[in-house]
């Protein structure tokens, strides 16, 4: 997945062996809750978050990816997450 910011120039690329990526943003969030870290306030769309993961709402659909883990079974995958700005 592939992320830029086309006035400053920033981009976010992201890498993994998951087969899929959720992206979440802030459009829901209620701005009247507590502020951020620093005491920076919680805007509408000021956040957007690249989660790496199986299929969503695999464990009910035969087709897609195994989500369940096992006793002695090992969840290992790699994410890469690289930053620039030109």
């Amino acid at each position: 997945a592939i992320l830029t910011e086309p006035v400053s120039g920033r981009k976010m690329e992201v890498y993994t062996n998951q087969p899929c990526v959720q992206v979440y943003t802030s459009n829901m969030i209620n701005e009247n809750d507590l502020p951020f870290k620093g005491g920076v306030r919680q805007l509408k769309n000021c956040a957007v978050c690249f989660e790496t993961q199986k299929m969503p709402d695999s464990i009910n659909h035969p087709g897609f990816t195994e989500t369940v883990l096992r006793p002695g079974e090992v969840y290992d995958f790699t994410s890469i997450y690289k930053f620039s700005a030109k």
